[in-house]
């Protein structure tokens, strides 16, 4: 630290500071003014730090201090006028008194960037400009503050809980360790909610919130949707254990059943190194927490979880042929960062389209117990030939199984060959077999990785299809590109009739096809087709 003034004393006992300077790591602070010999004082200092994450952890710029100090003759304390100036907008003000006995009577007037505060909550994200007023009366202590923040336009997004809000407005009067606090603003994924109630800012932070939302979207991609609305009470210490509690009704719902492992699997791309990569790239990556590096590795509050969660009906499980209707409850315990589901929905009515049957659902339910992945049971009926066939889907809802049993009993392929061709097993040909195996592995949600598709991979081709018509007749399909506009397939079906086409692509959207069969018959044609 180096200190160094250079000064003037007059005859009659007046100081004048022509510059003193004090310097630091970082840190420079100049002052220049004038003390009478009677006690008037001026004093004029600018004070600078290079970087404000040397004294607020996380954050960054630099901060700028001008200030002006007045004392009159006479006077018990001094006159201040002080402006601040920083990063993320960062503007604030004061004007006012400070007494000899240090009491103070500020004005407070500022903004800020909420961007400012990021470092502090990744991967959480705030933006928004915050404006300040206020003032301080009284010792100089927390208690002496009276301040009122207001947030206009504001967004919040919370990457990990795939939570993200804009158009968010509120405000909050601090008196002292205690906040009021009112926000509202609008989901991305649709809805709107709001927080109301008191905050202290003593100790471990006792909160009395009431949260509400109103046609809030709950989303899991590819997984379910939720429509919510309700309040729910916030009490407690916010940094250790408050307790949220309230009932939500569930408006409607969508559980969807993925059809393939790729639905299951996700998108997520593991070791993926960014190569040059821009700086705004980057910057949005860090927003969103999920660069690497940028996780500061915090829990979420440890907030308890007592929520009933009402869904009396409109609770819709779709896929895989299946369109299914269900009411019930679901309770949610546990903590924020641990919740813990428990409760089941019962079958109110639904079908299930399978290998061109319809089946009506007779029982059925989807139960979560202690993880947010459904638990699905359903059973549908049918009557054919003689036979009753029933058809049980079970399992978690991203991977379930589906079994078939029938009275008299009958082994599931025979079951299955009687849905498909209303034929016995035995009495199928190949092809008809091969199809009824792809069609297994359709319902199981493994036709991606079948033996019709290493039979495709192995032997060169774009494509490989079994195809049955009304009449249960069966025929195999394969295609090829011979060229980058020309196409061909050939297809032949169980009777031993074949067909070879060619398609040549003059256009985008104009198309050349010819064809010619086994029975002397030809064709060719030209096409016009687009996408809308």
């Amino acid at each position: 630290m180096d200190l160094s003034a250079d000064a003037t004393i007059a005859a009659d006992g007046a100081v004048r500071i022509d510059s003193a300077r004090l310097a630091a790591t970082g840190l420079q602070v100049d002052a220049t003014g004038l003390q009478s010999a009677d006690g008037a004082t001026r004093l004029a200092i600018e004070g600078r730090l290079d970087n404000l994450g040397r004294v607020v952890a996380g954050m960054s710029g630099a901060v700028v201090l001008n200030a002006d100090v007045e004392r009159q003759v006479g006077d018990d304390g001094y006159e201040v006028q002080a402006d601040l100036t920083g990063p993320s907008a960062l503007a604030l003000r004061t004007r006012g008194r400070i007494g000899d006995d240090l009491a103070l009577a500020l004005v407070l007037q500022g903004q800020l960037q909420g961007a400012l505060i990021n470092p502090l909550i990744e991967p959480s994200n705030v933006q928004g400009l915050i404006r300040l007023t206020g003032a301080v009366e009284g010792p100089p202590s927390i208690e002496a503050l009276r301040l009122s923040v207001a947030l206009e336009d504001g967004r919040f997004l919370q990457p990990n809980a795939a939570i993200a809000f804009e158009g968010i407005n509120g405000e909050a009067q601090i008196n002292g360790l205690d906040a009021q606090v009112n926000l509202s603003g609008l989901s991305r994924q649709g809805g709107r909610g709001t927080i109301a109630g008191a905050i202290s800012l003593r100790g471990d932070q006792q909160a009395d919130l009431t949260v509400s939302v109103e046609d809030f979207t709950v989303r899991q991609p590819s997984l379910f949707d939720a429509l919510v609305s309700g309040s729910v009470s916030v009490v407690g210490p916010l940094s250790n254990g408050a307790l949220v509690r309230g009932d939500v009704l569930v408006e409607e719902a969508e559980i969807r059943i993925p059809n393939s492992p790729l639905a299951r699997a996700g998108f997520g791309l593991q070791g993926l190194r960014h190569i040059g990569e821009s700086a705004a790239s980057r910057q949005t990556r860090t927003a969103a927490g999920i660069a690497s590096g940028t996780r500061n590795g915090r829990a979420p509050i440890p907030l308890r979880l007592d929520l009933t969660m009402r869904a009396p009906g409109r609770v819709f499980v779709r896929g895989r042929g299946l369109d299914a209707e269900m009411g019930g409850s679901l309770r949610l315990g546990g903590t924020l960062s641990d919740v813990v589901p428990s409760g089941s929905f019962g079958l109110i009515r639904g079908r299930l389209d399978l290998l061109g049957n319809r089946f009506n659902l007779t029982d059925g339910s989807a139960s979560m117990i202690g993880d947010f992945m459904p638990i699905v049971s359903l059973v549908a009926t049918t009557e054919s030939d003689g036979v009753t066939t029933s058809v049980m889907l079970s399992g978690p809802a991203n991977e379930p199984e589906i079994s078939f049993n029938s009275v008299p009993e009958l082994p599931q392929d025979e079951v299955l060959a009687r849905l498909v061709f209303r034929r016995s097993l035995t009495t199928l040909s190949p092809f008809q077999a091969a199809q009824l195996a792809l069609s297994v592995a359709t319902l199981t949600g493994r036709a991606e990785n079948s033996i019709l598709d290493r039979t495709r991979q192995a032997m060169g081709l774009d494509d490989l299809d079994f195809t049955v018509d009304d009449e249960g007749n069966t025929a195999v399909r394969a295609g090829r590109y011979i060229g980058e506009e020309v196409y061909t397939d050939l297809s032949v079906d169980s009777t031993g009739r074949s067909e070879v086409t060619i398609n040549l692509d003059l256009t985008p959207n104009v198309t050349l096809r010819g064809r010619v069969d086994t029975d002397g018959r030809s064709g060719v044609g030209i096409f016009f087709e687009r996408d809308y």
